[in-house]
């Protein structure tokens, strides 16, 4: 156990976690990014110990990625994006062009939704925790083994447990499966996508939510 007071891990410690996703500690800027605060206040966060983190041999500082999970989930008021008259979708999209497009065709649905756009993986479990989702639209296609162990990382995740996952793929069934299958729970769609089909999930998410 570690018993330093500013609660560091050593580097050894580190090196042996087995991670989940890659990104189980992040830099002080990543860290702050995160929490939306000053690098100089997440600093004195981890001098204080309500951060967990530890130093490289050049003197970086690795903040733990949970750590930083679980003090938003404590401090953060999240009832902004807690509220029953809408349902919040956040899918990776990397084209300008293409999130354009998929904002016409929803805002055509005549629902309250609101859109979350991330540019990469990384971006995405931050944005996660941020906003806790109703709902997360993955291309599986993309990066099919790596797709696959953020979905199994994401259902993991105790702040996003009510969150519902859409995967979209054109593999089949039993390619999925070969490569390591999906949880149970995730509503897999083929593509092209189907727009009717997202709408009418959206619309149910809805309903649910305010009954």
């Amino acid at each position: 156990m570690n018993n330093n007071p500013q609660h560091y891990i050593s580097s050894a410690e580190a090196e042996s976690v087995k991670y989940d996703n890659g990104r189980e500690f992040l830099t002080t800027r990543e860290a702050a990014e995160m929490l939306g605060l000053s690098l100089g206040t997440v600093q004195k966060m981890v001098e204080q110990g309500e951060l967990v983190a530890w130093k490289t041999s050049g003197g970086h500082r690795r903040v733990k990625y949970e750590s930083v999970a679980r003090y938003l989930r404590m401090n953060c008021n999240l009832s902004q994006y807690d509220s029953r008259n809408f349902v919040s979708v956040m899918q990776v999209i990397l084209s300008s062009d293409t999130r354009t497009q998929f904002l016409q065709i929803v805002n055509g649905w005549g629902l309250p939704v609101r859109m979350h756009f991330v540019e990469d993986v990384f971006h995405l479990l931050i944005r996660l925790v941020q906003v806790a989702p109703d709902i997360v639209i993955l291309d599986l296609d993309e990066s099919p083994c790596d797709g696959l162990a953020l979905v199994h990382s994401i259902k993991r995740h105790e702040s996003v447990y009510s969150t519902d996952l859409i995967v979209a793929t054109s593999m089949s069934a039993e390619k999925i499966q070969s490569l390591g299958g999906l949880p149970s729970g995730v509503l897999i769609i083929g593509k092209p996508v189907s727009f009717e089909l997202l709408r009418g999930f959206v619309s149910a998410k809805l309903t649910a939510k305010i009954a």
